[in-house]
């Protein structure tokens, strides 16, 4: 996605307004009555609450309930220190999330790294930097990536392709903040917030043994799931409109009209196995071939017309997914049963600590209480 802004709200009134008003909304959602003093006494003021409506948005539209939940997250973790694992298909907007937190955490730069990009044999150089002489073609000292992100934060996408021993120096790099140059004995110092991301499933990685299992706890400290695009439909429209909005504002053309049914096809039906990259490339795509008429489902690329015809089936890691979530729910649900709601008791049979358990336990819509004979 680049390093500059993907949105900017400042030089579109459409997505300014858009953006209040979804604030507004989000807002009025968290309003609560006061609840009356019981025992009148001093007692210091509480500090002010971080929520998402103070948050320095990036390109975030609609109220989705799990982009809200990661935004409430978020609004709690970004100034801090804590290393934030995000997970999602390609596409669905993992490095825009990345940014969010950056945005909001008052650190210097932003330094993304595309770790599956990177060839074979220099993933450590990138990240490290090497030494002049360090290897054939080493003709003078280079910073990695970690030293020009040093006061700020590094971006690891795709952090799944690292390759062994990336890992071992990476652990070592978030557990006392060093990194060492190859072909170097000299350690130095870096301040770098590191925001992982994956497309894969590392706990499935560390099982086979492709992924080291300590690290994958060092980066798993936050976890933000960001689900895909056909899980958001409430933001496909004003996210395909603005996207026709900005291409045809960039190049002098006419905004065009989508037929009806088109409309309904692309917001309620296709399943956009690209996600939110795969929509703004159909949003550019319609800006430059309408000719003045409503542009319909037959004028798009013939894998949106056989989609019309035969809808696409679910994505091939949802039925997974489904039967992971479930068993997960259930064999929570029995040890809540079992141990008659005691969360200490489930954290101990699980080996859990008591925030993973309440995650675990907020994800599956499970309270201790209703467990709990009376």
């Amino acid at each position: 996605m680049g390093n500059s802004r993907i949105y900017d709200f400042e030089q579109h009134d459409f997505l300014s307004e858009l953006n209040t008003l979804r604030a507004a909304y989000l807002h009025l959602c968290t309003l609560a009555p006061p609840v009356a003093n019981a025992v009148h006494e001093r007692v210091k003021p509480a500090p002010p609450t971080r929520s998402r409506e103070n948050l320095e948005l990036e390109g975030v539209l609609g109220s989705n309930h799990q982009i809200a939940a990661n935004l409430d997250r978020i609004a709690r973790i970004a100034p801090s220190q804590l290393t934030v694992l995000l997970e999602g298909e390609t596409g669905s907007g993992k490095e825009l999330f990345a940014r969010i937190i950056h945005l909001n955490s008052k650190r210097d730069k932003f330094v993304a790294v595309n770790c599956g990009a990177l060839p074979s044999g220099v993933i450590e150089s990138e990240l490290f930097g090497h030494s002049k002489g360090s290897f054939t073609g080493a003709t003078a000292d280079r910073k990695g990536r970690f030293e020009e992100a040093s006061g700020g934060t590094i971006f690891l996408d795709e952090v799944g392709e690292l390759e062994p021993l990336a890992q071992v120096k990476l652990l070592r790099t978030l557990d006392v903040g060093e990194i060492q140059r190859v072909g170097s004995d000299r350690v130095t110092k870096v301040d770098v917030r590191v925001i992982a991301a994956t497309n894969r499933n590392l706990e499935q990685m560390v099982t086979n043994g492709q992924f080291r299992e300590d690290l994958f706890f060092r980066l798993n400290i936050c976890h933000l799931l960001i689900p895909p695009l056909r899980e958001r439909r409430d933001e496909i429209q004003l996210l395909l409109e603005y996207f026709i909005r900005k291409v045809c504002a960039d190049n002098g053309i006419p905004v065009p009209s989508l037929d009806a049914e088109l409309k309904q096809f692309l917001v309620e039906t296709y399943h956009y196995p690209g996600n939110i990259r795969e929509l703004k490339n159909l949003g550019m795509y319609i800006a430059h071939i309408y000719d003045g008429r409503p542009v319909r489902i037959g004028d798009l690329p013939q894998r949106y017309t056989r989609a019309h015809v035969d809808p696409a089936p679910p994505h091939p890691d949802d039925d997974h997914r489904v039967v992971r979530d479930r068993a997960e729910r259930s064999h929570l649900s029995e040890l809540l049963l079992r141990h008659n709601g005691d969360i200490k008791a489930v954290c101990s049979a699980l080996d859990l600590s008591r925030a993973r358990l309440y995650q675990l336990m907020k994800k599956h819509h499970l309270k201790p209480d209703e467990f709990r004979q009376r």
